[in-house]
């Protein structure tokens, strides 16, 4: 690609695209808590017996505790503070 293409190209989309990604940053935050606060706090306080229990309480462990990262919020954002260079 020559520079001139880069100089003039259209960078709105990779906005939009910033934008979007920020926004599901946000609501990735809100299912972490979902997952924490109550699929594995209500998990936790089910008063399960025997075989299904065990195997039922590991897996929502497994799954609460998979949703636990936060992008980086420059990951797109070239103009973040902490954006990559």
């Amino acid at each position: 690609m020559k520079l001139d293409a880069l100089r003039h190209a259209d960078f709105s989309k990779l906005s939009a695209a910033v934008t979007d990604w920020s926004e599901m940053v946000e609501k990735l935050s809100v299912l972490k808590e979902d997952a924490r606060s109550q699929l594995k706090g209500k998990a936790d306080k089910a008063d399960w017996t025997g075989l299904n229990a065990a195997v039922t309480r590991e897996f929502v462990a497994k799954t609460a505790g998979r949703v636990r990262r936060r992008p980086h919020p420059g990951l797109l954002d070239p103009q973040h503070p902490q954006g990559h260079p």
